[in-house]
């Protein structure tokens, strides 16, 4: 049984988060405060729910394919990955979770979980993000914005502190299905495609 591969901008997005986290390691072995939390893909309501916590939510934010360079079946993709930084706490009396740097400390902090991003997004395109040469342009950049919290309309669905962006090229190969991998060779097994069957009734 053959299936389409996994996108390359997921393994990407995994090596991304295994980086941070392999940082969070590394400077919790100096001082606990220093370490944070590293995921993909967290929802709002959860990432509402926590405080007094440091945390990088990884996601992809756009995949655009250029049009110069796809030929059949391989294009290159101009992929932006988020690393959204939050210094959680609260600056109400009753500790409702306010996801704004509630003192001087909380943005010091801010500051410093940046740093640990830039090293570990550093580690991460060392390693090519993942994948093979062949795989992905050499040419990985990074950038960081922080946002106003006084500026209402910098604020969508939640307030994010801080924000490095990754932008790399992934080339993509998608050829049809001929040679097309099996399920175990490209990591997902018979269980997960179960899982991922879940019913919607509107």
């Amino acid at each position: 049984m053959a299936a389409t591969t996994m996108p390359l901008w997921a393994t990407a997005q995994a090596a991304i988060v295994s980086a941070l986290k392999e940082v969070s390691i590394r400077d919790a072995a100096v001082s606990p405060a220093l370490a944070f939390s590293a995921s993909k893909n967290l929802y709002l309501p959860h990432i509402l729910s926590l405080t007094q916590k440091a945390i990088v939510n990884v996601r992809i934010n756009s995949i655009a394919a250029s049009s110069q360079t796809a030929v059949y079946g391989h294009k290159q993709n101009n992929v932006t990955f988020f690393c959204d930084c939050y210094c959680l706490g609260s600056n109400t009396e009753d500790g409702a979770g306010d996801i704004i740097p509630a003192d001087e400390n909380a943005v010091a902090r801010l500051h410093y979980l940046v740093a640990q991003v830039e090293s570990a997004l550093t580690d991460a395109k060392n390693h090519k993000l993942g994948l093979l040469q062949s795989q992905i342009h050499r040419n990985i950049s990074t950038e960081t914005t922080f946002y106003d919290p006084e500026n209402t309309e910098q604020s969508v669905y939640t307030y994010v502190p801080a924000r490095v962006s990754l932008q790399a090229t992934i080339v993509q190969e998608v050829l049809d299905s001929q040679d097309a991998p099996t399920l175990e060779n490209i990591g997902i097994t018979p269980e997960q495609i179960e899982n991922w069957s879940i019913l919607y009734t509107y």
